[in-house]
């Protein structure tokens, strides 16, 4: 019995060192020098390459498709970085990353943060962090959120090479692309797609159902408000369109604002009801019914472009 004890805890701590060993030749040798894509890419960029940008975009794919920072020219003639990311890019996200860029050096004068009210009722706080776990430790706000995970999801953390899952063959792909990217990416990522309406589903509207804000991530959004107010950062909120307000909700957007209505000085851009803003309605401005397509989002940043013109 001892010697099956004793040979169980050299295999485990085999394993401990073997994966610190791994983890830390593929954090130091790939992931830190990766510099496209979703996976860590995208913020090493914006750490490494964009230390003098005046604003950041972040939030999700409907801001990371739809918002082209060279088009806000009433907004520091349009010198930003759209750091949102596709899949994820919610409260919880942008909370830790405007930690990171922050403890960084970064500081910009202003942020536009997309924000989307549906989000708020959704508990998806491990999905949402799954993008950022390869920078526990670098940031206070990551090491906070990760603490409160479950029991099971902070057991497969206690193996490092855990972080890089579902990760591997995007990064192996952006590894390969290292000495392509160039210096004047601005983090628009546009769609050429036309939609296809036929093959598109419409979600049933519930334009009036509300839906209860979850506090925690109520008080995420209030820490990122937080954070810029502390670091002279102007606040912008926006909220984007889907075709044919197949998303939109009124009851939950009066909550959004009782909630903004909390943060002195912070402007919200109210542009997910597409009804005020006709021009953006044809199919052939969208890829599919929750994103725009170039032409759909070089119409909508020069709405919202025209919107800051007043708040500058």
């Amino acid at each position: 019995m001892k010697k099956i004890l004793l040979f169980l805890l050299c295999l485990l701590a085999a394993y401990f060192i073997l994966d610190r060993v791994l983890y830390y030749f593929a954090r130091k040798e790939v992931y830190d020098k990766v510099v496209s894509g979703g996976n860590g890419g995208q913020i090493n960029y914006l750490l490494q390459r964009k230390r003098d940008i005046d604003f950041l975009v972040m939030g999700n794919s409907r801001a990371r498709l739809h918002i082209d920072p060279a088009r806000l020219t009433n907004l520091y003639n349009g010198n930003g970085f759209n750091a949102a990311i596709i899949a994820v890019g919610d409260v919880y996200y942008n909370h830790v990353l405007l930690d990171m860029v922050l403890r960084n050096g970064i500081k910009p004068k202003a942020l536009i943060l997309q924000v989307d009210a549906s989000r708020f009722s959704r508990d998806d706080k491990a999905f949402e962090l799954s993008a950022l776990l390869n920078y526990i430790g670098s940031s206070d706000v990551l090491d906070r959120y990760v603490a409160t995970f479950s029991y099971k999801d902070r057991l497969l953390l206690c193996s490092q090479l855990f972080r890089f899952n579902g990760k591997v063959f995007n990064l192996a792909y952006n590894y390969t692309k290292i000495g392509s990217v160039g210096n004047n990416d601005n983090g628009f990522a546009p769609q050429d797609k036309v939609m296809d309406i036929r093959y598109e589903v419409l979600a049933e509207k519930e334009t009036h159902v509300k839906h209860p804000f979850l506090p925690e991530k109520v008080t995420a959004l209030k820490q990122i408000y937080g954070l810029c107010r502390d670091n002279g950062i102007r606040l912008y909120m926006v909220t984007t369109p889907a075709f044919q307000n197949c998303t939109y909700n009124e009851a939950d957007n009066n909550t959004l604002r009782q909630v903004v209505a909390e943060m002195p000085g912070v402007h919200l851009f109210q542009m997910d009801d597409i009804r005020k803003f006709p021009a953006l309605a044809a199919y052939d401005n969208w890829c599919d019914v929750n994103h725009m397509n170039r032409k759909g989002a070089i119409l909508f940043s020069t709405i919202l472009n025209d919107s800051l013109a007043a708040y500058r």
